[in-house]
């Protein structure tokens, strides 16, 4: 044995021989292991060493013994010493060596069975995960702005949306949250003038309009018409100016579905181009102190404008997960498959390839909404962003890229009218209207007249934003664990979500006669019977405020679901989104909020209703907070950028 190393070196080429081997200078020696290697004695300074070949391929390990003393082992690779060649030396003393090797190897043994045991009681203390429930027994109120001092008026504002309402001729289109806040603007807006921008649509009747006149815009093109009609009135101070938009695209629509469908049809994408160019010409024409946009469905108008007609705009994101999004094809990166999709975007919204491209375009897809957060960022330094809840603006402001670089999204709390008696009647009087209201519930709904009955309830869009499809999965489950729960769902389907739920409850409604009522059409409940219900469903996974949880709540019906968005300000048990990517623990997440609030004791669920009857969203909170992004505006507002 030469020498013992902990790691082989290829590069060592003379070794000492061990005491007591003579061996002659020149002496061949032949390695076992790989008789192709070879290895002499020479002599240096009178001492004898071994001389190896250098710079090995690779680390080995070789046993030397005398050329003459070898024979091949047969049939095999190596040699073996032969019988004439004497016995060989003994071995220098292990001992220390293998007593260190055994030590090392105990450590390493030790160490592996520690994390290996660490890694095993982790996993059986975190087994099952842990949900975070929030039992809110008080509505929270919105917050006035905090800024102090003089505001800049606006003493005539501009806004446009798809929906309307013209209470003096009975209109009313509206298809969510969006309606009722135009309805609250029409009665609450501060006092000036209001100019209302809105299509109009072939199935309502408007009465007789006069003309104010005729607009031409190209869109993909081919020059376009669109006649303008106009009515006023004034109502609480606000002179409320409408100017409907009469056009074929438009007056396809009807008031059930007042949006054109978001896919990719060439249609949609010239409905909207007209739109745009429509309120541009008007913006361009009367004027407006402020343009009040809603949403992204107009939020390309402020580019047809030109810059020395340029009015400040502040843009409340009534929805921001739509992003204003048309599902067109990707645009590439790669110039020259970017620049024919944005020539024919160009031509169809009759705009510059370069306005496209830096005002229409994120993350690869054409956007709307993008051209209202860059000219708000453009002209006003990014001041005039709104959203319709707190915790909403502070969810996108976190969230999502597009708002990046905002210096803040500011609140604009939806407001409501209080309950009639704002809880002053008590919980025994609450308890009586359910008693009455809860047999009138199940009497319209076909279920079984089950007074002890708790009637879980969702009335809504079926849409994956609301949750529908997590409601119809745990439904067979909430009705075999809590027999004494019934169920009322209703509403239509508006994309594969609430389609895939109506396949879900399809089998299950035979399952449970009497106790599951399904509906999958626009279905009007009256608010009398809505008193009848123990629970409000409001599983929403994005939810900017939530006038559900509100209406129910003022009735005295709590909400279960998830603390997101909006929701979380009324009375009720809501889970907290800990993995939004699992469908798993949202729906066991889901399940067990549910399961807590009927499992809650009387005293506690009653006060619980009864709080939430108290609940107020006041008109002039929601007032202040209006005027002051409309200050903000046009304190910031540059028009020569």
């Amino acid at each position: 044995v030469l020498q013992f190393q902990d790691v082989l070196d290829t590069s060592a080429s003379l070794y000492a021989l061990p005491e007591g081997l003579d061996f002659d200078e020149g002496q061949a020696l032949v390695d076992l292991l790989n008789p192709a290697r070879m290895a002499m004695v020479v002599s240096k300074d009178n001492v004898k060493r071994l001389l190896l070949p250098a710079e090995m391929p690779e680390a080995h390990a070789a046993i030397f013994a005398p050329n003459g003393d070898l024979v091949a082992d047969e049939p095999g690779f190596w040699m073996v010493c032969s019988d004439g060649a004497g016995s060989l030396p003994p071995l220098q003393d292990m001992a220390a060596v293998c007593e260190t090797g055994a030590g090392r190897l105990i450590l390493t043994w030790g160490g592996f069975s520690f994390a290996l045991l660490v890694m095993l009681v982790v996993f059986i203390s975190n087994w099952r995960s842990s949900i975070y429930l929030s039992v809110v027994k008080e509505a929270t109120q919105p917050s006035g702005p905090a800024r102090p001092g003089p505001r800049k008026e606006a003493q005539h504002v501009l806004t446009a949306a798809i929906e309307h309402t013209i209470p003096d001729r009975g209109v009313k289109v509206s298809a969510g949250g969006l309606g009722k806040v135009l309805d609250q603007m029409l009665k609450e807006h501060p006092k000036g003038t209001l100019s209302l921008v809105h299509p109009k649509f072939g199935d309502v009747d408007y009465g007789d309009l006069e003309k104010y006149k005729e607009l031409q815009v190209v869109v993909d093109g081919k020059p376009q018409t669109v006649v303008v009609y106009t009515l006023s009135s004034a109502f609480n101070g606000v002179q409320r100016n409408w100017y409907l938009l009469s056009h074929e695209f438009f007056q396809e629509r009807s008031k059930r579905a007042p949006y054109p469908s978001p896919m990719t049809t060439l249609r949609t994408l010239r409905y909207f181009s007209l739109w745009n160019q429509t309120v541009a010409a008007l913006l361009q024409d009367l004027q407006p102190d402020v343009y009040h946009c809603m949403d992204y469905h107009a939020a390309l108008a402020p580019l047809y404008v030109p810059k020395e007609c340029r009015v400040p705009v502040i843009l409340v994101l009534h929805n921001a997960d739509y992003m204003g999004i048309v599902e067109t094809d990707f645009i590439n990166n790669r110039f020259w498959q970017t620049v024919p999709a944005l020539r024919r975007l160009g031509v169809v919204f009759n705009l510059q390839k370069s306005a496209i491209r830096k005002y229409a375009t994120f993350e690869g897809r054409f956007n709307m909404l993008k051209a209202g957060v860059a000219y708000v960022k453009e002209v006003q330094a990014g001041h005039g962003v709104c959203a319709v809840s707190a915790n909403y603006g502070v969810e996108l402001k976190r969230e999502r890229a597009l708002f990046n670089g905002l210096p803040c999204i500011m609140a604009l709390d939806n407001a409501t009218d209080p309950a009639e008696d704002q809880g002053e009647a008590g919980i025994d009087a609450l308890k009586k209207q359910r008693f009455e209201a809860k047999a009138a519930l199940q009497a319209h709904c076909g279920l079984d007249q089950n007074l002890d009955a708790k009637i879980l309830i969702f009335i809504g869009r079926w849409v994956k934003q609301k949750g529908v499809d997590h409601i119809a999965m745990i439904t067979p489950s909430l009705l075999r664990s809590h027999p004494e729960v019934q169920i009322v769902l209703a509403g239509p389907p508006d994309d594969a979500c609430g389609l895939y739920a109506e396949e879900l409850l399809a089998p299950i409604k035979p399952q449970f006669p009497g106790r599951l009522f399904v509906c999958t059409e626009f279905f009007a409940l009256p608010g009398h019977l809505r008193r009848g219900a123990h629970l409000c469903f409001a599983p929403s996974c994005s939810e900017p405020f939530g006038y559900v949880d509100v209406e129910f709540g003022l009735l005295g019906v709590p909400s279960v679901g998830c603390a997101i968005g909006g929701l979380g300000k009324m009375p009720g048990v809501y889970f907290r989104q800990q993995n939004a990517d699992s469908s798993r623990m949202l729906l066991d997440a889901f399940l067990c909020s549910v399961d807590y609030a009927l499992d809650m004791p009387d005293a506690d669920y009653w006060e619980m209703a009864h709080a939430a009857t108290k609940a107020t969203f006041p008109f002039d909170t929601w007032r202040e907070n209006l005027l002051e992004a409309y200050s903000q505006a046009i304190a910031h507002f540059k028009p020569g950028k």
